[in-house]
């Protein structure tokens, strides 16, 4: 079976990004999806501390799930076009970066509104990142 990639993007592919990653690869594979996740950060400028938000990585681990040692990645123009659809977490962060650095891929990208930890707490964003999720995996085939 060939599987269709779906690319997430936030800031610094730390924490929703990854979250998304993670949590929809679960979910494809538990519902024998014919899709698979990978995710990038547009703004990768910042002063995260390790691999993955530990928010993202307690969540994982609560869930029985295998978080991947990876460093976060930046999105390049190989990661849209592998891409057969592409979600940017925040609208209002993403699009101008898109805009600006990946401009003839801005038809192919869906933009939710899921605010960062400057915004809300983490406890109060991972519910609203999974309830979109959810409606997400629910319209794939």
């Amino acid at each position: 079976m060939i599987k269709k990639n779906i690319l997430f993007l936030c800031s610094g592919n730390y924490f929703r990004s990854r979250f998304a990653e993670l949590w929809f690869n679960h979910e494809a594979e538990s519902r024998s999806l014919a899709w698979y996740a990978t995710s990038a950060g547009l703004l990768m400028e910042n002063e995260n501390q390790g691999n993955i938000s530990e928010y993202t990585r307690t969540f994982a681990h609560a869930r029985g799930w295998v978080v991947p040692d990876r460093p976060p990645m930046a999105a390049t123009k190989t990661l849209f076009d592998d891409a057969e659809h592409v979600i940017a977490l925040k609208e209002a962060e993403h699009r101008q970066p898109i805009e600006l650095r990946f401009p003839k891929y801005i038809d192919k990208v869906t933009f939710w509104s899921i605010h960062d930890e400057d915004m809300m707490k983490p406890s109060d964003i991972l519910p609203l990142l999974e309830s979109q999720l959810i409606q997400l995996t629910d319209t794939l085939d």
